[in-house]
């Protein structure tokens, strides 16, 4: 699994994180995921859905159903 998305990207600048699936920079803000291990943030939408179908028991959801989005506090098995 990539590493965590709060380490920087090397060679870029200290407010670009590497893509929790690829590793590449994540240039665009809105392809992020609320899991078990925490925020997971992604390059683009196609990161988010391989890492859902790949991860989709530790993908959190929110009040609404709505999975994955920063600040949801249910479980998606619940």
């Amino acid at each position: 699994m990539a590493p965590d998305s709060t380490r920087p990207c090397k060679n870029m600048p200290s407010n670009t994180y590497a893509c929790d699936l690829c590793n590449l920079p994540v240039e665009i803000s809105g392809f992020e995921l609320m899991t078990r291990t925490g925020l997971k943030r992604f390059c683009c939408e196609g990161c988010v859905g391989v890492y859902e179908m790949l991860n989709g028991d530790a993908i959190i959801s929110d009040e609404k159903g709505e999975f994955g989005k920063p600040g949801d506090t249910r479980d998606r098995g619940a």
